[in-house]
């Protein structure tokens, strides 16, 4: 329970508003722009849109993310939102639940998106080898649920309620926040998990950039070379003795371009069918996706790592803090819910089939709500 007297010689703090309110406020916001967003993906995905290994990874994210809404953004926006003087939850069990699930998540959703940059890369810098099938990706998913639940069960052990001390005006309270245990705090079991965690991100993230940096390369080498033929194939007017002296390399010459123009066609019709889009720009398109995955990545997840580090380097959770830092560390440490959000619209909002089938359902009920109210 809260204990949130005051600690100066003054009159009580008797205001029972949880200072934390407006963070709670942030998450209750981004879980309905995350159920909202990741629900029209996931309906689309599974039931519009063709199987294919892409849309399977897209709607596992998809799952994923109604998943921590529904559990961790709810039960932290209620952690978050609580009055102090109320009693009756039991902090211990959602603070151990709600970093369960947000470490398994997040561990998941990145190899997840691993996964997907390996297909591109696969699909794209080596068309004729074979690929994920959707048999495989099943596979690699249930490994990677067990593999990432098991790195994260400590969390129900480690984890837990903590007092800390927040200055409000002249007054000095304790509210309670979800960081770790104290039995386990400041033990070599905490150090160890923190460490296999930011390790953990770091190899996922840098697998993430070598893929997608190895898709661009080899774009822009396709590109290169397309430029390169149309310029060789453009009308030229040559004399008819040369062109009867080098008629058998003219053959020669003309099959090896063709050949390599097919090859260079299937590259690319690969590269749109694993990136989700119709746009002829696929180079850019590449480009851009990459950019944003590693930004959002990073955006999102290397904050409350930074929090975790500072917070056990200086001793943060054990300083007295004004209100206004303990609302920007809690952004900070909440920074991975951004993910969720963002995921819809890297992998669902920039592809011109899925913005059709959006344009198409949302259009339809438009259209029969009119066409019922006329009658």
């Amino acid at each position: 329970m809260d204990k949130y007297n005051s600690t100066t010689n003054h009159t009580a703090y008797t205001d029972t508003t949880n200072p934390r309110l407006l963070n709670g406020i942030i998450v209750l916001l981004l879980l309905v722009l995350n159920l909202s967003g990741n629900s029209v993906v996931f309906y689309i995905y599974s039931f519009r849109v063709k199987a294919s290994v892409f849309s399977f990874f897209v709607t596992t994210l998809a799952g994923l993310d109604i998943i921590t809404a529904l559990t961790t953004m709810l039960l932290d926006a209620i952690i978050k939102v609580r009055p102090l003087d109320e009693d009756r939850l039991d902090l211990n069990t959602l603070c151990k639940i709600t970093h369960f699930q947000v470490y398994s998540h997040s561990l998941i959703s990145g190899c997840v998106l691993t996964l997907i940059a390996y297909q591109r890369y696969r699909k794209i810098c080596h068309p004729l080898k074979p690929s994920l099938t959707m048999k495989m990706a099943k596979l690699a998913l249930v490994v990677i649920v067990l593999f990432c639940i098991l790195l994260s069960v400590c969390t129900l052990v480690i984890n837990g309620p903590k007092d800390i001390p927040v200055k409000i005006g002249d007054h000095v309270i304790n509210i309670t926040i979800c960081r770790y245990d104290q039995k386990y705090e400041g033990k070599i079991y905490q150090t160890v998990f923190s460490f296999i965690l930011l390790s953990a991100f770091t190899i996922v993230l840098c697998l993430t950039i070598i893929f997608y940096v190895m898709v661009a390369k080899s774009l822009k080498k396709f590109f290169d070379n397309d430029s390169r033929r149309i310029s060789m194939s453009s009308p030229v007017t040559l004399e008819t003795d040369i062109q009867n002296k080098n008629h058998v390399y003219s053959e020669d010459s003309a099959e090896q371009r063709r050949r390599q123009y097919q090859q260079q066609c299937h590259l690319a019709r690969m590269s749109i069918m694993s990136s989700g889009g119709n746009s002829e720009r696929i180079s850019s398109q590449m480009y851009r996706v990459f950019a944003i995955i590693t930004l959002v990545f990073i955006v999102s997840y290397l904050p409350h790592l930074i929090v975790l580090i500072l917070t056990k380097s200086l001793q943060l959770d054990s300083q007295i803090l004004t209100n206004t830092e303990r609302i920007l560390m809690d952004l900070a440490y909440n920074c991975p819910y951004i993910s969720t959000v963002a995921n819809p619209i890297i992998y669902g909002f920039r592809s011109a089939e899925f913005r059709e089938h959006c344009k198409i359902i949302f259009t339809s009920r438009q259209w029969r709500r009119r066409r019922a109210y006329r009658r």
